[in-house]
């Protein structure tokens, strides 16, 4: 439970920072497949509350064609931005759903053509931090609202397993048979 706590506060510290500050990390690579080089570019950005993948893959017939970039191949990096300033990798859209989009042998196009260009792969997947948040946070809220219940209904003198009230017979719930102090059977 705690693990899920930590993981839970972890996202809405990274949710609250994509509206503060966009973080960008790539990660490129270029190994040899056969008589050719496949140039791989992955890059992950958070802003705007959420997250965006975007991994571009191009299959080239020399190495010297990723010269043409920034970062050279086999470096990885982070870059953090403010909101306004340059607009780092692919635009990015205040969405609160998910994107997924995967093509594969396009024909070379925009800063991706020429000559040594053979095809393009193109993997685009966007996450909103609203998801993560939830799935790791829904779980200790109904712990907290389960545990909660236990305490009142103890405080009161209340069946812990029904919520029947055992001031008339505080031996055994007539209710459900549970008797108080021994341990819950089904936690058991």
């Amino acid at each position: 439970m705690l693990l899920l706590l930590i993981c839970c506060a972890v996202t809405v510290f990274l949710w609250v920072r994509s509206y503060v500050r966009i973080d960008v990390l790539f990660d490129t690579v270029m190994p040899r497949q056969g008589a050719h080089w496949y140039w791989r570019n992955r890059t992950v950005t958070s802003r705007n509350g959420g997250v965006l993948l975007i991994e571009y893959g191009a299959l080239v017939n020399t190495p010297r064609w990723a010269d043409n970039f920034v970062q050279p191949a086999g470096k990885r990096y982070h870059e953090v931005h403010m909101p306004g300033q340059r607009n780092p990798g692919e635009p990015f859209a205040r969405s609160h759903w998910f994107e997924f989009d995967r093509r594969r042998n396009l024909a070379p196009m925009g800063s991706f053509s020429g000559p040594e260009v053979l095809h393009l792969n193109l993997l685009t997947l966007r996450v909103p931090y609203w998801l993560p948040t939830l799935l790791t946070g829904l779980p200790p809220a109904v712990w907290l609202v389960h545990r909660l219940r236990k305490m009142r209904r103890a405080r009161e003198g209340r069946c812990l397993h029904c919520g029947y009230d055992l001031r008339a017979s505080p031996e055994q719930c007539p209710e459900c048979g549970a008797v108080p102090g021994q341990p819950d059977p089904a936690t058991a």
